[in-house]
Formats: C-alpha cells, sequence, structure tokens
C-alpha cells in the first residue's frame, strides 16, 4: 500500500497505520453521533435501568414465599431478617423501600449529572446499565 502525502511524494503505508486509521475514523465518526444523540441515549439507558429496576422489585413481591431459599444476596437477607426462623413482613417491607430509595437516588444522580451537562454522564448511566443487564439475565435465569 501506499500513500501520496502533502509534498507529493509517494510513501508506504503500513497495516498498522491502516488500521490506526480505520480506527480513528470510527472513533471521530461514532462520538459525534454520541455527541448529537446524547439526550436520547440517556434517557433510553434510564428507561433501561427503570425497567429492569421494576422487574426486579415485581419477581421480589412475587415470590415472597419463597423468598427465604431464592434470595442470595447477603446484605438483602440480612436487611429481612430471613436467616431466622420467622417471616417478619415488617423487615421485607423494609427491604422494599430500601430498594426503592436506591433506585430513585441513582436515577435521580444520573438525572442531574445530564441536565448539568457532565461528560461522565453516558459513561455512568452505560455502566449501570449493564449492571443492570446483568441483574436481568440472572433473574431469568432463575425464574425461568
Amino acid at each position: 500500500m501506499a500513500m501520496i502525502d502533502m509534498e507529493g511524494y509517494c510513501r508506504p503505508i503500513s497495516p498498522l497505520a491502516t488500521w490506526i486509521g480505520l480506527f480513528r475514523t470510527i472513533a471521530f465518526g461514532t462520538s459525534n453521533w454520541f455527541a448529537k444523540n446524547r439526550i436520547g441515549i440517556l434517557g433510553a439507558a434510564m428507561l433501561g435501568i427503570g425497567w429492569v429496576s421494576a422487574y426486579d422489585f415485581y419477581l421480589t413481591i412475587a415470590t415472597l414465599s419463597s423468598l427465604p431459599e431464592l434470595e442470595q444476596n447477603f446484605v438483602a437477607r440480612k436487611i429481612m431478617g430471613l436467616d431466622g426462623d420467622h417471616f417478619d413482613m415488617t423487615r421485607i417491607g423494609l427491604f422494599l423501600g430500601l430498594k426503592f430509595a436506591g433506585n430513585v437516588v441513582v436515577l435521580s444522580v444520573i438525572g442531574m449529572m445530564g441536565m448539568a451537562g457532565s461528560r461522565k454522564v453516558l459513561p455512568v448511566a452505560m455502566g449501570v446499565l449493564g449492571f443492570q443487564v446483568a441483574l436481568l439475565y440472572v433473574l431469568c435465569i432463575h425464574t425461568t
């Protein structure tokens, strides 16, 4: 491969330089697309986070009778008091309230970061969405 430079000389191009140029073109093209559609991407990510949270909340309520056998999270078991012999509904209500409050806080912080115009909001939202998708995968394995 060869390329004609600014002075008119024909210089050979290494395969590495070709791949770097291709990567640079893709990176600048996609970053421009992300910049133009930032609000839509952020809204879709927040919607996805909320949907998975709502589904997790629903499954917690729907499987309430078998919750001591299904719940594997150590912190959740301690909050709900599932390690004891009795099944206390007030502790489960406390857990559901804390779970809901945590979801509200996360979505509020992401929304405030987006309204402030922070450049870190998309990586944060995509990271949280990635964990939510992993949670959805785990939830779907146990419900089938």
